[in-house]
């Protein structure tokens, strides 16, 4: 059954004549998480469509065999980035072309823009959908991209992108009010799990916590000091098993911060850092009792999951892009010159003024509710 919206804000095609739907979000972790319940949503509203999804090879994993999902088409931009650096202009070419014929021979009827950037204008354009919608997204569509795509804006106030992602849903007659995070972990991801785990030492008795010290951007990482003191006082101070995740599964180039990480850490770890894949970490959150990190991706997958977690933010806004869901303490002090959009701050004073004593007592604290 089709859902309708109202008849001030319906769309401008007949929603029933939708078919063939391409939705585009290409980037990282946390976006595709946001994005999860708007396919969900599209899925309400078109039960027969066809979706695709048009992700980056490095998050495919996330979108595998998902039950609202017919297909995954893979956008190598890793392969283009590289190809950008070395000036390999015909390789470029020959590849966006092929990807257009591609995707055109699909024949859309719908293109949903979930990223509004460039990048996504670019695979809208190309997918070449007959209607072409996207969301409002953090700050609104840009470079652009608003000009391929009609925006879809989701009232006036601050508004999570969850929620923004869902104005797309509503504007299309789907519910867009009861956000569903679905991930496809199969027993197989569970029992690797269970051997790495196993093979570490962990006994269940004992409640698990998993800690991300990473994050793709640096201004969001608190120093990585304050994290092994804060290591060192759990496990000397309760009576938890703790892992260590980061560097393959959040993406992001974290070596040397592990290397200082280890060499300060004085107590026993479960450490699994460039050891998992994106299922196996689903997996592993999934097990977990707490998280406790960064802004990051591991971040938005424990409390999509609807897991305890301690999240420590500094430059952003979390009430936009901050944890999703009521299980989550958030430890952020606000500094004068925050918020921002400071990729590579040099000062970090939102997150240096966070001190170890307020992330190990709340952490304490959450342990002892659940």
């Amino acid at each position: 059954m089709i859902l309708m919206t109202s008849p001030l804000n319906r769309p401008p095609f007949e929603l029933e004549k939708i078919r063939r739907i391409a939705l585009i979000q290409p980037s990282r972790i946390g976006d595709i998480v946001f994005s999860l319940p708007t396919l969900s949503g599209l899925r309400q509203i078109y039960p027969e469509a066809r979706i695709s999804w048009l992700v980056d090879e490095r998050c495919k994993e996330l979108v595998e065999d998902h039950p609202d999902l017919d297909e995954i088409i893979v956008i190598p931009f890793k392969a283009i980035e590289k190809a950008l650096k070395e000036k390999k202009w015909p390789w470029i070419w020959r590849s966006l072309s092929q990807l257009k014929k591609d995707l055109r021979k699909r024949s859309f009827d719908l293109s949903v823009d979930l990223h509004g950037l460039a990048k996504s204008a670019l695979l809208v354009y190309m997918a070449g959908a007959r209607h072409k919608i996207g969301s409002s997204n953090t700050t609104g569509m840009k470079e652009l991209s608003g000009l391929f795509s009609k925006e879809i804006h989701p009232g006036p106030g601050d508004i999570h992108t969850v929620e923004r992602n869902l104005a797309v849903v509503r504007y299309l007659g789907g519910p867009g009010d009861h956000p569903e995070f679905k991930f496809k972990i199969t027993p197989s991801h569970q029992e690797e799990m269970d051997v790495l785990l196993d093979r570490a030492g962990y006994e269940k008795a004992a409640p698990l916590i998993v800690i991300h010290p990473g994050a793709g951007w640096l201004s969001r990482r608190w120093p990585v000091e304050r994290f092994a003191e804060l290591v060192n006082r759990l496990k000397k101070g309760l009576s938890v098993h703790l892992v260590i995740v980061g560097g393959a599964e959040g993406g992001s180039k974290e070596e040397q911060l592990f290397q200082r990480l280890f060499s300060l850490i004085q107590v026993p770890v479960i450490n699994l850092v460039q050891q998992l894949s994106l299922k196996q970490l689903v997996a592993l959150l999934e097990k977990a009792h707490l998280f406790v990190g960064n802004e990051a991706g591991p971040m938005h997958l424990a409390t999509a999951l609807n897991k305890p977690a301690v999240v420590i933010i500094g430059p952003t806004r979390p009430e936009l892009t901050g944890p999703y869901g009521s299980r989550a303490r958030i430890i952020r002090k606000e500094v004068a010159c925050s918020p921002c959009r400071e990729r590579n701050c040099p000062d970090l004073k939102c997150m240096k003024a966070i001190e170890v004593d307020h992330v190990f007592e709340t952490a304490q604290s959450v342990l002892k509710l659940y």
